[in-house]
């Protein structure tokens, strides 16, 4: 096992944010929070650079407000959900382990919101995939330490 530090130095991985009015990705991002448009860059063997673009919340308690996500947590953000996701056989099974109800007509049921959010972390999944390519994706989401 790596730690998420030196997962991210030997991929040579960067970050950029910017304070962001609210997270596209999540319908239930309330006032509670602070949200980011967050850049990850990597640098290729032929000169060229990766990009990543995604949204991150962190909770506004006990965080100044010049606070940035660090890298280290967006990383571990994204691995933590993609593990959860490649790790699930289908929709039920993942909400299933979270604790999701998956019925939409159910009286309180969450099915709806837990089918965005499954498809939010299957898209967004694929673009940490991309991004990494497919070997440094497998070694974060198997061979990484998660914070």
């Amino acid at each position: 096992m790596q730690t998420m530090q030196a997962f991210i130095i030997k991929n040579r991985l960067s970050i950029t944010t910017e304070k962001w009015q609210d997270n596209p990705d999540w319908a239930d991002s309330g006032l509670g929070y602070r949200h980011y448009r967050v850049k990850l860059t990597k640098p290729m063997q032929n000169g060229a650079r990766r990009q990543l673009i995604t949204y991150y919340s962190a909770n506004k308690q006990g965080y100044s407000p010049r606070y940035r996500p660090p890298l280290a947590h967006v990383i571990n953000s994204l691995a933590s959900n993609s593990s959860g996701y490649d790790n699930a056989a289908d929709f039920e099974d993942w909400a299933g382990d979270l604790g999701y109800d998956t019925d939409p007509h159910e009286e309180g049921g969450n099915g709806n919101a837990a089918l965005r959010t499954f498809l939010t972390i299957k898209r967004e999944s694929a673009k940490l995939r991309l991004f990494l390519g497919a070997q440094a994706y497998e070694s974060l989401l198997w061979e990484t330490e998660k914070l």
